[in-house]
Parts: C-alpha cells; sequence; structure tokens
C-alpha cells in the first residue's frame, strides 16, 4: 500500500489494485503502513518473543516466555480490539531494546478479556451436538483427539498422549462482534471470544474451503492450516475430507486410492 496523504487524524493510502482508502492514524496503522510499508507486520522482540500478524489485519499470533506462571512458551492471539496495544508494544520495544514490559502486560489484558468475556456455559451446549468428537477437559476443549482449543482460544496438536503439542495458527474468520441471544424475557450475549473458540473447534471438526487468505486458491484448504499437519494426519484428513481438502477438477480425475 501506498501512502497518498497523512494527517494527525488519518492515513489515505492506495492499494496495488488502484483502490484509495482511508484508515485512522493511531498506532496499528501507524506502525502497518510507517514502519511495515503496509506489509504483515512480523516482529521479533527476541528468540522467544515475537509478533506475527495472521493474513487478517488486526489478528495476531503473539509469542512469549514464561508468563503469568507457565514456563515455556505462551501463546496468545489478540484481535482486533488488543491491535493497538500490540503496536505501542513493538513500537515501545523498537525504542528500547531491552524492555519487555508492555509486551509480557499484552498477555495480562488478552488472558483478563478472556476471562471476563467466557460464556462456557452457552459453548459447551452447543458444542453437544459433538459429544462422540470433543471432549470437554479443563484445559479446554479435544477434537478428535488430535487437536485441543484452550479456553484461551489458542489452538495446538495433542501428542499421543493427548498432551499438548505443537502450536497451530487455526484462522477464525472475520470480526466476531458480541452476539446478543434472546432466552425467553432475558437477553443473554455470546461473546467474541466463545465464538473464536467455537469458530476454531468448527474448523477442526471438519476443514472448509475458500480461504480468505490471498495466496490460498479460493477452492481448496487454507495452506497455512494444512502445511503445520504432520505428514500422517494430513494425508488422513485428506482422505476423510476429500471433497473440501481438493479442488473439484482434481477429485473428478483421481481415486480414493491416488489420494
Amino acid at each position: 500500500m501506498k501512502i497518498l496523504d497523512q494527517s494527525q487524524e488519518r492515513f489515505i493510502v492506495q492499494s496495488e489494485d488502484g483502490s484509495v482508502m482511508t484508515y485512522p492514524n493511531n498506532p496499528y496503522w501507524y506502525l502497518k503502513l510507517v514502519e511495515f510499508k503496509g506489509e504483515r507486520i512480523i516482529y521479533e522482540l527476541s528468540p522467544k518473543r515475537s509478533v506475527v500478524e495472521t493474513y487478517e489485519n488486526m489478528v495476531f499470533n503473539v509469542h512469549g516466555w514464561n508468563l503469568l506462571g507457565q514456563k515455556g512458551q505462551n501463546t496468545i492471539t489478540p484481535r482486533h480490539k488488543l491491535a493497538n496495544d500490540v503496536a505501542v508494544a513493538i513500537l515501545n520495544h523498537k525504542d528500547n531494546k531491552e524492555n519487555y514490559e508492555m509486551f509480557n502486560e499484552l498477555f495480562i489484558k488478552f488472558y483478563n478479556k478472556a476471562k471476563r468475556n467466557f460464556d462456557v456455559e452457552y459453548l459447551e451446549t452447543i458444542l453437544k451436538e459433538h459429544k462422540e468428537r470433543v471432549k470437554v477437559t479443563r484445559d479446554g476443549y479435544q477434537v478428535d483427539e488430535r487437536f485441543i482449543v484452550q479456553r484461551d482460544a489458542s489452538a495446538y496438536l495433542l501428542k499421543d498422549d493427548l498432551t499438548r503439542g505443537k502450536y497451530l495458527c487455526v484462522h477464525a474468520y472475520g470480526t466476531l462482534p458480541d452476539l446478543e441471544i434472546k432466552d425467553g424475557e432475558k437477553l443473554k450475549v455470546f461473546s467474541s471470544h466463545s465464538q473464536q473458540i467455537l469458530s476454531k473447534i468448527q474448523y477442526l471438526l471438519e476443514p472448509t474451503p475458500n480461504c480468505p487468505h490471498s495466496h490460498c486458491p479460493k477452492d481448496e484448504i487454507c495452506k497455512v492450516f494444512s502445511d503445520q499437519l504432520p505428514k500422517k494426519l494430513k494425508s488422513l484428513m485428506q482422505r476423510e475430507f476429500t471433497e473440501n481438502w481438493f479442488p473439484k477438477s482434481f477429485i473428478s480425475n483421481t481415486t480414493r486410492d491416488e489420494l
């Protein structure tokens, strides 16, 4: 993206296809447009601390280390409402490479927000539909004994002993606002955080094509997701979800034994 004009309130930019857009001059868009020239925000604070923007603006995978009483790697997936906080943490570190305070605070803000907005009762009512495939545990939701989506909305592969394995980037589509649901005379709120968890579980139950990432073919499974899978699991899921996984032109000319 090319900046055409900039003021204290906004940026006017031109995208590669020639369209002109206006964005607010806030920390996120300043970092995105000025510091990263309109590209994805990918920033390493140290070998064990990093911020990687997904292929959707304002959605991040943030990796920390030994935070909030947890040993080893910590991963959170802040979305739009925390985008400015993520940007400020990066800008602060760029000014002072020894300061991780604002970066570490991201984890506290994320977990406090997740805890406050987590509607476990309604979420688990919906998941009863998949009780044969989704197991509720202390840490979150195991899917087919292959994956776990934790209560903070981060997803991981499961090892053979069902302990947590490698972090898994699963894209929850779009901005998910809080949803009001009428229950008799009362209105209940199904939070955006709970919807994010549900969206990831549903995707892991049945990966669907038409990925929003610009580099993924429109009629195939997201490559960001599929490239993270171990070879054996990827092959197994390709057989289970053949019609979703491959383009129709490929399926029509291939037998199942060849997949």
